[in-house]
């Protein structure tokens, strides 16, 4: 329908505005809801979404094969890795043609039919019409270049093993060596011992070995590939516990960031496809939608509410600080309205008295006065010579 292919944002407002009205229904419990959040044999249906992400961010695409009950309704779903998938359908092949390198895997055929597959996937800017493709792939070079580094690392440290002085001298023999190099180490060896003169009655040859570390700037290398690979998939670095240049007005946007921009377009992604592949096999009349998990600002949700706080129900206020609704519906349509908000200035108050003042006195009649206003009722007071008022009824 034309509402399941609304912006996120549209979709989700326009849904509320039908439910209010009644034209919606929300279904907490249904066999889609079932199917999607199923645990399998092998996999929970957290698991099923978080390796599909996985296979999308990589290679671009992902499979589920729609395992049916006997009235033809998917309860279940088995993830197939892209390379088991040697074929797509085709005009000489109808149908996905899988490759299963474990023979044991019963349940996996070897063709399944288009209606039985669910396909992911991100189309290939060359050519959209062949298998998808993911950003894990553009950053191919990247990651095996910070693979590379890290194993240069590990060899560096693994196999330079050398001592940091050569000591030499000649005509020693094995034991005048090993003699040596046990008084060397009694006297120099140890923090209080250091920097303490060795003396010797013969000729020895010192050398010190310097160590290159150059290598180590290896580091500075992979700490840009990282940020590079974050930087593509769109991820904030707080969010991965990299600090080094955050404060805390980044720490607190981090999360609002990553939501909006990482995890809802991927949802979304996600959602679109199950409406268009899915939910035909149960309701065509269904329209999938998920919770936003885009965490609220409330710092500016109080700063906007205190502008104008008569406009909250006196349970929104209570849902700002985390306290339950008031029993009973007692909260609902209970607004906190202030008694200055009616006057904007001290002219603006003297008009509106005045036209209270005005309606008071010669509009509107008291029972007390006969139904008569204060003027009329004023009107009737006769004077007489001594001062006096007399009134005539």
């Amino acid at each position: 329908s034309a509402l399941a292919n609304l912006s996120w944002e549209m979709r989700g407002e326009e849904i509320r505005n039908l439910v209010d009205i009644g034209q919606l229904v929300e279904l907490p419990e249904h066999p889609i809801v079932d199917a999607i959040y199923n645990e399998g044999d092998n996999f929970t249906g957290v698991t099923l979404r978080e390796l599909t992400q996985k296979y999308l961010d990589l290679v671009g695409e992902a499979f589920w094969i729609k395992v049916r009950n006997q009235d033809g309704m998917p309860t279940e779903f088995l993830p197939v890795p892209p390379h088991w998938v040697d074929d797509t359908p085709s005009t000489e092949k109808p149908y996905f043609a899988l490759n299963i390198p474990n023979s044991t895997i019963a349940r996996y055929p070897e063709k399944v039919m288009p209606e039985d597959m669910i396909w992911f996937y991100h189309p290939n800017p060359y050519n959209p019409y062949l298998r998808g493709v993911g950003m894990g792939r553009t950053l191919s070079d990247e990651l095996e270049t910070d693979e590379y580094a890290a194993k240069f690392l590990k060899t560096f440290f693994y196999n330079q093993a050398r001592p940091d002085y050569l000591i030499s001298s000649e005509n020693l023999t094995k034991e005048d060596t090993e003699r040596l190099e046990r008084r060397w180490l009694d006297k120099l060896r140890g923090m209080y011992r250091g920097f303490s003169p060795f003396f010797s009655n013969r000729k020895l040859d010192v050398n010190r070995l310097t160590a290159d570390y150059g290598h180590l700037q290896m580091l500075d290398l992979r700490n840009h590939e990282r940020d590079t690979c974050l930087q593509v998939y769109g991820a904030q670095p707080e969010i991965f516990g990299i600090t080094e240049a955050s404060n805390r007005a980044t720490s607190e946007v981090a999360e609002y960031l990553f939501s909006r921009w990482v995890i809802v377009p991927r949802a979304e992604f996600l959602r679109a496809v199950l409406q268009q592949k899915l939910v035909p096999d149960y309701d065509r009349r269904i329209i999938l939608h998920f919770e936003s998990p885009i965490m609220q600002d409330k710092e500016h949700i109080l700063k906007v509410a205190t502008i104008a706080p008569w406009c909250l129900e006196l349970d929104e206020w209570r849902s700002m600080m985390d306290l339950m609704p008031l029993p009973d519906g007692k909260g609902r349509g209970v607004f906190c309205k202030p008694l200055n908000y009616e006057f904007f200035s001290i002219d603006d108050a003297r008009r509106k008295l005045e036209a209270w003042r005005l309606d008071y006195n010669t509009q509107r009649p008291h029972s007390s006065l006969a139904d008569r206003t204060p003027s009329e009722f004023a009107r009737q007071w006769q004077p007489e010579a001594d001062g006096r008022r007399i009134l005539n009824l």
